[in-house]
């Protein structure tokens, strides 16, 4: 869970208006002073008019509650709790607006009322936000009684948040005292707490000193968070003649949350939007592999939306074999060809450095901004004309994938023309045979193109499944009565995608379809299936009891099969334990090989020695010997030793497991 104090922090950091310009984030009144109650010019310092005392009217910011203090803090609070745990994000601007007049209030408040309102306030009940606000109002008074307050309620075990409120005003006052106070802290969690929250603060004033106190921080991702943010800072506020030596010390780091290199990238980033030339000639100046693929791809983007043919010009005679800027340059050719007056320029430049580019994120990341739907197509066919490099395929699935939200067969012919088959290039075919099947009001459309106009083979079997897969998220019925028309190759995949979707939307149906049907063996791998995703909606108790219920013979023998695949997967010590409630015959010699088979792939020993107590002499051999060469393909020694001596293991099959190799 992330800490209170980070979410404040986050917040106050994005939340827009207010939190803008060279304003500090939730500052207080420029005109107040401690002890005293000042106010902006225009804001009338009349004690008549003091919240606190108001039975009515506004707080002086429009849309205020009215009522005193605490009464007016409370509704705040309780429209702030509304937005929790991730209203804050989605509703900057309201949270920004709630937290404006929750300053506004305590900008009127003196100390002893904001310290009856926290000795009043059940924290524990709080949001993250608001408590920054309150204890920042009590540190303008004095904030090394803030700071004591803040602590007393630590000690009482409250779940108090607000000592980011403390380090923002005390750090304005005197940066000493404050670190002082933080590394006079004894308790753990306090001490952690306060410390966390200096980091970004001090970080304005002094990076080199934050990233000295980001060891004091002990969970690996926050100190990797922070440390980027301090990085960045560094990057920004350091000479830059000296941001070389800068990065030459954060890329020798190596241990600590360092190996990832997060903190480099902090600093190039905000070295590139100072000196782009000095920034790019360090990069290149490095060793190959020296730094993680992220790192230019990352520092630099934001740098190429500037001017993309500027920045491929400077990326001239840059890019080569193992060139850190492989990413960047994908990057780069993606969001170059998106301007119709400079498509050529980027295409010239890809023939020259293409075979040098990586795609640097998937296909279906891709975004087009400016590129009419009239033309795609054209640029398609222009790109379709470059070498084959790994970019270009990745491009022109980016913008097909665009495309096909709105012109799905336009999209599905040129892609089946233009993309050779196989791998990532049947999944994107797959997955838009997908989309449409999912938006069409008739997704029989989707899968009748794919019969229609695709190979027989495993692409066309893909891309039928996938289709069905999404008419079987809305209609599971209509999926399956179109599947049972399809080629047993086609039919045989397409369950699997209907197994998939149907229990999650609607289990009883899908325990009538099974029940009810005719021809045990046409719906086997819809069954075994079905009772596998069961597990994961209905746990492995009561689906083993539905399995058990289907007709006797091959109905429950795949359910029961199914039922234990998918619990020994999610829970194998419990599904263990359900095998020996199984009547011994044929039904729990299957329910041992499914067991056996699924967990082999985590536990070999465990799949081999459960494969031995299959009692069909024929399945127990077949079973133990793919368990038992799974496990000598990856723990030879122990599992020789084992085979050997143990007098559970059939003399045949140790000499057939053994035999191999010596």
């Amino acid at each position: 869970m992330k800490s209170p104090l980070l979410i404040t922090s986050l917040v106050a950091v994005f939340a827009v208006g207010y939190f803008a310009g060279t304003r500090d984030p939730l500052h207080i009144s420029k005109g107040h002073s401690r002890g005293t109650t000042e106010f902006p010019e225009g804001a009338g310092s009349d004690r008549a008019t003091t919240l606190a005392e108001s039975s009515g009217g506004t707080s002086g910011l429009d849309g205020a509650p009215a009522g005193g203090l605490e009464e007016q803090m409370a509704e705040l609070m309780e429209e702030l709790k509304g937005k929790a745990p991730y209203g804050y994000y989605m509703d900057q601007l309201g949270t920004g607006r709630l937290l404006l007049q929750a300053e506004s209030i305590l900008a009127r408040a003196e100390k002893e009322e904001v310290l009856g309102l926290l000795a009043d306030w059940d924290m524990d009940s709080t949001i993250p936000l608001l408590p920054g606000v309150v204890f920042q109002r009590l540190a303008q008074f004095s904030p090394e009684e803030a700071a004591a307050v803040w602590l007393d309620m630590q000690k009482s075990g409250a779940k108090v948040g607000g000592v980011d409120g403390i380090i923002r005003e005390w750090l304005k006052e005197d940066p000493e005292a404050l670190e002082a106070w933080v590394d006079s802290i004894t308790d753990v969690k306090a001490r952690a707490a306060a410390g966390q929250a200096l980091i970004l603060p001090l970080a304005d004033v002094d990076p080199q000193k934050t990233m000295a106190r980001l060891e004091d921080i002990d969970d690996a991702n926050q100190k990797r968070h922070l440390g980027t943010l301090v990085a960045s800072a560094i990057g920004a506020k350091t000479a830059v003649e000296e941001l070389p030596a800068v990065a030459d010390e954060f890329l020798r780091k190596k241990d600590g949350g360092w190996e990832h290199q997060n903190q480099l990238q902090g600093v190039i980033s905000s070295w590139a939007a100072r000196d782009l030339d000095g920034a790019i000639d360090w990069l290149t100046s490095q060793e190959p592999g020296a730094l993680k693929d992220h790192i230019a791809s990352n520092s630099l983007n934001q740098e190429i939306n500037k001017d993309p043919q500027a920045f491929a010009e400077r990326l001239s005679g840059k890019l080569e074999e193992g060139s850190p800027f492989a990413k960047l340059g994908g990057q780069l050719f993606r969001q170059w060809i998106q301007d119709p007056d400079e498509i050529d320029n980027a295409l010239a430049w890809f023939q020259e450095n293409g075979k040098y580019l990586e795609a640097g994120q998937p296909y279906y990341n891709y975004r087009t901004n400016s590129i009419g739907e009239e033309d795609v197509i054209p640029m398609l066919e222009k790109i379709s004309d470059l070498p084959d490099y790994p970019v270009k395929a990745n491009v022109m699935k980016g913008l097909l994938w665009q495309l096909q939200q709105n012109h799905p067969e336009k999209t599905l012919e040129f892609a089946i023309e233009n993309l050779p088959a196989g791998g990532e290039n049947d999944s994107s075919i797959a997955n838009m045979i997908n989309n449409w099947a999912q938006k069409s009001t008739d997704p029989a459309e989707a899968i009748q193109w794919a019969m229609d106009n695709m190979n027989p083979g495993d692409s066309r079997e893909m891309a039928v499944r996938f289709g069905i897969s999404a008419w079987a998220r809305t209609d599971p019925e209509g999926a399956m009565d179109h599947v049972m028309q399809l080629p047993e190759a086609e039919r045989r995949d397409a369950l699997w995608g209907i197994a998939h979707e149907w229990p999650k939307k609607d289990g009883e149906g899908a325990l009538r379809f099974i029940r009810e049907a005719k021809d045990a063996e046409q719906i086997s791998r819809f069954t075994n299936s079905a009772f596998y995703e069961f597990v994961s909606v209905r746990g492995g108790v009561r689906t083993l009891e539905a399995a058990m219920k289907m007709p006797q013979g091959k109905k429950r023998q795949d359910a029961v099969e199914g039922t234990i695949r998918g619990w020994a997967y999610k829970d194998a010590g419990a599904a263990a334990g359900a095998l020996e409630k199984i009547e011994k015959g044929f039904l729990r010699d299957t329910a041992i090989g499914a067991f056996s088979s699924t967990v082999t792939r985590t536990d070999p020993r465990a799949g081999f020695a459960w494969a031995l107590q299959i009692e069909n002499e024929n399945q127990r051999r077949r079973r133990a010997l793919s368990a038992g060469r799974n496990w000598l393909s990856s723990d030879r020694k122990n599992a020789r030793e084992w085979i050997e001596s143990s007098q559970s293991v059939p003399a045949d099959i140790r000499e057939e497991l053994l035999k191999a190799k010596k």
